[in-house]
């Protein structure tokens, strides 16, 4: 973070101006980049819809079709790629898993320690 302030003199007024820098919260714009985009927030016309063992290159609307007939979301994987790779998955729950695997990892690590 950093600070220039100016004072002038003009006409036997003073005036003063202040320039400020704020770093911003890093952990937030971080935390909200890690989840990946979700069913309409993808933002490609195509996508590769990864299925198992195959995948296809269907339109996003169509590839939301599918995602909506399981009842579960469209999930983009990889965004840089061309076109984006995508994933029909039940979001929610893989997240959650993920989470209960951390935890573990957590609790493994701790008991080591000890």
């Amino acid at each position: 973070m950093w600070v220039l302030m100016i004072l002038v003199m003009l006409n036997d007024v003073w005036f003063y101006s202040c320039i400020v820098h704020f770093q911003t919260n890093t952990k937030k714009v971080k935390q909200s980049m890690s989840d990946p985009r979700m069913n309409e927030k993808i933002t490609a016309k195509f996508v590769r819809l990864v299925l198992d063992e195959e995948h296809f290159i269907v339109s996003r609307r169509e590839a939301l079709e599918r995602a909506r007939k399981l009842d579960l979301d469209l999930v983009e994987v990889e965004a840089k790629a061309d076109p984006p790779i995508c994933k029909i998955m039940d979001f929610h729950k893989e997240k959650y898993k993920k989470q209960l695997r951390e935890k573990k990892k957590l609790k493994i690590k701790s008991h080591k320690t000890l």
